[in-house]
C-alpha cells in the first residue's frame, strides 16, 4: 500500500482513503486521474474518427454541398434578387388643343385631294384651297378613323396623354413589355378603356430605354384644366412567365398645354 499526501493540509496517508483524515479534503489517487485522462481522450478519439469516416463518404459530401446549395437557393428567392424591377421613371405630357385645324399634318397631308375652286369660304392651313363644306367632311373623317364623336357645330376638341416608361436595368429573356388594363378617365367622366398595349422589343428589357406611348381622345367638351387619372399594370412576358407584373400606373395629371412630343 502506498503513501499519498493531502493537498490541501499536507497530512501523510494511505492511497486507497477518499478523505483526508486530519482536514476532511477529497483524495484523487492518482489511478482516478489517469482513469479520467484516459475517457477524455477515448471520446476524442472517437469523434475525430466519425467526423473523419463522414468527410471521407463521397455521398454524404454531395448531400452537405446540396444543403448548402438549396439554403443559399431559399435566401436569394426571400430577398427577391432574382426577381424583376420595377420601372425607374414615368413621365407624363397631357395636352389640349382646339381650333378650325386640330389634326395638323395629317388634314395638311390629304387636303390636296380635296381642292376646289368653287369656294364658301377658304382655307389656307396647307397652301390649298378648300371649301368649308370639304374642309368639315376631311375633319368629321379624321375624327372618325381615329375613334372620336364629330362636332358639327364646328370645330372638336382633341386631347392627347404621352408619357415615357424607363426600366431601372437590363433584363434579358423578355420577350414583350406590355401595359395591361390601361384605362384613362376625366374629370367630366369620359373614358378611354384599352385592353392591352404592347411594346415589342426582342429579347431584352433595356436599362434607361424610352417606351413611350400616346392616345388621343375626341371631345366635343374642353377638358383643359380638368383632371384625368391613368391607370395600368406594367407587365412583361418572359421564357418562362406570361405577363409577369412588375408594377403598375395609376397616376393624376391635369389637361393643360399641348404637347406634340408623341403626336
Amino acid at each position: 500500500m502506498g503513501k499519498i499526501f493531502c493537498t490541501e493540509c499536507g497530512e501523510e496517508l494511505d492511497d486507497s482513503v477518499m478523505f483526508c483524515s486530519k482536514c476532511g479534503n477529497p483524495i484523487e489517487s492518482d489511478k482516478s486521474n489517469n482513469t479520467k485522462q484516459n475517457v477524455s481522450a477515448n471520446t476524442d478519439n472517437t469523434v475525430n474518427n466519425l467526423l473523419n469516416n463522414l468527410l471521407n463518404e463521397p455521398k454524404i459530401l454531395i448531400l452537405l454541398a446540396a444543403v448548402i446549395l438549396l439554403i443559399i437557393g431559399v435566401f436569394a428567392l426571400m430577398s427577391g434578387g432574382g426577381d424583376l424591377v420595377d420601372v425607374s421613371e414615368v413621365i407624363f405630357e397631357t395636352g389640349i388643343h382646339y381650333g378650325d385645324t386640330p389634326f395638323g399634318g395629317a388634314i395638311e397631308s390629304a387636303a390636296t385631294q380635296y381642292a376646289d375652286e368653287q369656294q364658301e369660304k377658304i382655307f389656307k392651313e396647307t397652301g390649298k384651297v378648300l371649301t368649308e363644306k370639304e374642309y368639315k367632311e376631311l375633319e368629321d373623317k379624321y375624327i372618325q378613323e381615329h375613334g372620336g364623336a364629330t362636332n358639327s357645330g364646328g370645330g372638336s376638341y382633341v386631347s392627347a396623354v404621352a408619357f415615357k416608361i424607363i426600366p431601372k436595368e437590363t433584363i434579358s429573356g423578355v420577350n414583350a413589355f406590355k401595359l395591361n388594363n390601361l384605362k384613362v378617365t376625366y374629370e367630366n367622366g369620359a373614358t378611354e378603356d384599352f385592353d392591352t398595349i404592347t411594346f415589342n422589343n426582342k429579347n431584352t428589357y433595356f436599362e434607361n430605354k424610352e417606351y413611350g406611348f400616346h392616345y388621343k381622345f375626341y371631345t366635343d367638351e374642353d377638358v383643359r384644366g380638368q383632371n384625368v387619372h391613368i391607370s395600368a399594370d406594367i407587365v412583361v412576358d418572359t421564357l418562362n412567365q406570361q405577363n409577369k407584373v412588375i408594377g403598375h400606373l395609376d397616376y393624376d395629371t391635369i389637361a393643360d398645354a399641348w404637347s406634340a412630343t408623341y403626336a
